[in-house]
């Protein structure tokens, strides 16, 4: 970005927010006038406003639609499509062109690096990490859940589990509590993961298969094997 365009971007977001009778805008939030607050909404047409909570900045070039709750502190960058009924908890920080979809819940503290993916209906706990990937349809992420490869429809993943980089996590899976998936793993659709488990570099587990609680895996196993 060049000084002469990053300068201009930082005045628009120091002038207050004009008044939004259509919408619930924090007067010290710090909107940019290239955002994009339910731009098609007219009054008395029944579609809910937009709640955005005190200390809470939105960049140039982002769209919100109807019915989003921002709490307070969020920094949304540029270039973000929030879908409908989207609730984000306070101190989140979404990076720039990421996606949100419809009926999404995001919890406190948060971190979205560039270019995530949020599909609908997904729940992400306080905490999370997502590293630019894509998180799947429904798919609900515990607290303090590190995310560094794409998460596959329905599967839910524990509190404090880290999935490194290059893991393909298949759907429906169910992943415990303080697990570590390292680098190349792979897990299959419906597998089940006990808590505290470590899945090594590089081993498959298949389809349907279930891995004890505390286990360490060093070896593939099979669709609907056990461990």
């Amino acid at each position: 970005m060049s000084p002469s365009t990053h300068k201009s971007r930082v005045s628009s977001l120091e002038q207050s927010p004009l008044p939004d009778p259509l919408n619930n805008i924090s007067p010290d939030a710090k909107i940019d006038k290239h955002a994009n607050l339910n731009q098609y909404r007219r009054p008395g047409d029944g579609v809910k406003p937009i709640t955005i909570e005190s200390g809470c900045t939105v960049l140039w070039k982002t769209s919100i639609k109807e019915n989003v709750i921002i709490h307070s502190n969020v920094y949304i960058d540029s270039d973000v499509h929030i879908g409908k009924n989207v609730e984000i908890g306070s101190g989140t920080k979404v990076g720039t062109d990421t996606k949100i979809e419809d009926s999404v819940h995001i919890g406190k503290d948060v971190k979205m690096e560039s270019r995530t993916l949020i599909r609908k209906q997904a729940w992400i706990g306080d905490n999370v990490d997502i590293r630019g990937k894509h998180v799947g349809v429904g798919v609900r992420l515990g607290n303090g859940v590190l995310v560094m490869s794409d998460i596959g429809d329905e599967t839910t993943v524990g509190k404090s589990t880290r999935i490194f980089y290059d893991a393909k996590i298949g759907r429906r899976v169910v992943i415990g509590e303080k697990v570590t998936v390292d680098i190349d793993s792979e897990i299959g659709d419906s597998a089940e993961i006990g808590n505290n488990v470590y899945l090594v570099r590089g081993v498959k587990i298949g389809a349907r298969a279930i891995i004890e609680e505390g286990k360490t895996v060093e070896q593939d196993v099979a669709a609907g094997g056990r461990y």
